[in-house]
């Protein structure tokens, strides 16, 4: 809960700890926290000053998977169109 406190009181531009928040994209973030399970990452973007938790899931791998980015970019387009209507 701290984590996701953290993001609401930062703007993606002051946000510079790797260890904590790393930026993936011109829009996605990945928020990091280690959990019993291993490491866990939550994706989310900005959108009018407020952090949208798009997904996450435990880490296994070195490298951030592509297809887990792709699918935060893929809700934040759905987030986004729906935010029009």
């Amino acid at each position: 809960m701290a984590r996701i406190e953290f993001l609401s009181a930062h703007l993606p531009h002051s946000i510079r700890n790797d260890q904590v928040c790393k930026k993936l994209t011109d829009h996605i973030f990945e928020l990091k926290a280690r959990g019993q399970r291993g490491e866990v990452r939550v994706f989310f973007f900005y959108h009018e000053g407020d952090a949208v938790l798009t997904h996450g899931y435990f880490k296994k791998e070195w490298k951030t998977k592509r297809t887990e980015i792709d699918r935060a970019e893929n809700l934040r387009r759905q987030f986004l169109s729906g935010v029009d209507d």
